[in-house]
């Protein structure tokens, strides 16, 4: 079987993502957790294989240790197209997941002339038209550095919502603007990297079909699940039918995320009656109340929710730490479902675990599964919801929850 969509993607969300929109057009294949050659090469049997990564976090200096060696066997898998996966909000600096980086490195590795964007996700909110970037927030529709939470992102404030020019600063090729009313006119010719545009599923299409005709045999191409849609509803044979969610009879959140919808969500569940606690740097230090809190809350109510809102500077090493150490005593107990909040959280989070793949178990609302994973480690058959912190309705952690659970969760 040809490999049709290889990816690697630069966090954990995305990746999950990737391959929902892949399953809906009828496309299957593992996501891996660690961008290791090896594993890679053992699964060239499958339609779609794709890394999930931590790129997305990673200063522009080590980029190529962590990307690098999976894109290089990835590409050796020969298929269809290569995907470096970013967010749908662009998120990215010349300093920090460096999305020019990458469109110069796989440019490079296949020696291509001309690398295909496309940021566009419609189905999640996020529109290109004219080279220039829109996402949702609510109900309301923002040029991206208009938009409330990206302008003002802590890592990556977007302040330009012209992609040709946002991106230009990231690359030393040229990016330039292959706007919708120019598709009838086939693939694009100029040399470095081009924005292509898409308001809805129409427009992924026919983008997929340009990107599609730059393929001799694989074409590298970067952008969001949009992409990945764009791809498979050209190759997929079929929109396959997503699964009937399931609700949980236990369920522990652990929210890195700083996100105003994940602010929204916390409140959300708290309003309902979930137990809530703000991580504290006393937590940091002496984590041992906080685990007997968890236990109690998970053992008397089978849902708890902790979070990261009131600490000033977070220490994402110290919550990944502590977040790991309470994830996996969990699992010792009451196992519950757990939702990693933060693109960057979950990411490190579930690559800590040590578990090899990750596979989609049904899916609860829009673009938000819920998976398993698997391994030769203590979080082999663990199940999780990978949450950015621009996903899932305000009510997502009661929708995960069933409050009469006829059999153990």
């Amino acid at each position: 079987m040809a490999v049709q969509l290889a990816f690697y993607a630069d966090d954990f969300t995305g990746a999950t993502d990737v391959l929902l929109q892949a399953r809906r057009c009828g496309l299957d294949g593992p996501l891996l957790l660690r961008p290791d050659p090896q594993l890679i090469a053992r699964h060239a049997d499958n339609q779609v294989v794709g890394v999930a990564g931590t790129a997305r976090s990673l200063p522009t200096g080590e980029l190529e240790a962590e990307v690098g060696p999976a894109l290089a066997a990835l590409a050796a898998l020969k298929p269809r197209v290569l995907q470096y996966k970013a967010c749908s909000t662009v998120d990215s600096s010349p300093e920090l997941g460096s999305i020019g980086w990458a469109v110069e490195a796989g440019a490079a590795l296949l020696g291509q002339g001309l690398v295909p964007l496309l940021f566009a996700q419609p189905d999640f909110g996020r529109y290109t038209i004219f080279g220039t970037h829109f996402a949702a927030q609510g109900d309301e529709v923002f040029r991206l550095d208009r938009h409330p939470t990206m302008s003002r992102h802590p890592s990556t404030p977007i302040d330009e919502a012209y992609l040709p020019e946002f991106l230009g600063r990231q690359t030393r090729l040229p990016v330039s603007s292959w706007p919708r009313p120019r598709y009838g006119q086939g693939a694009p010719s100029d040399r470095g990297a081009v924005v292509l545009d898409a308001l809805d599923d129409e427009d992924l299409r026919d983008a997929g079909s340009l990107v599609l005709a730059l393929a001799e045999p694989t074409v590298f191409a970067v952008g969001s699940g949009g992409l990945s849609r764009a791809v498979g509803l050209n190759l997929g044979r079929q929109e396959e039918t997503t699964s009937t969610p399931s609700r949980h009879g236990s369920v522990l959140v652990l929210a890195g995320s700083q996100s105003p919808l994940t602010a929204a969500q916390l409140a959300d569940a708290t309003a309902a009656g979930w137990p809530s606690r703000a991580l504290t740097a006393a937590d940091l230090a002496d984590p041992t109340p906080l685990a007997h809190w968890v236990d109690q809350q998970l053992a008397a109510q089978r849902r708890a929710v902790l979070h990261t809102r009131d600490l000033v500077v977070p220490a994402l090493d110290d919550i990944v730490g502590l977040f790991g150490a309470l994830w996996r005593k969990a699992r010792t107990g009451v196992d519950p479902l757990v939702i990693l909040c933060g693109g960057d959280t979950s990411s490190r989070l579930v690559r800590g675990s040590g578990a090899d793949t990750l596979a989609i178990e049904s899916v609860l609302a829009g673009n938000v599964p819920i998976s398993r994973l698997s391994g030769g480690t203590w979080a082999d058959g663990a199940r999780v919801l990978l949450k950015g912190g621009q996903v899932g309705p305000v009510d997502l952690f009661s929708l995960t929850f069933d409050p009469e659970p006829t059999t153990k969760s």
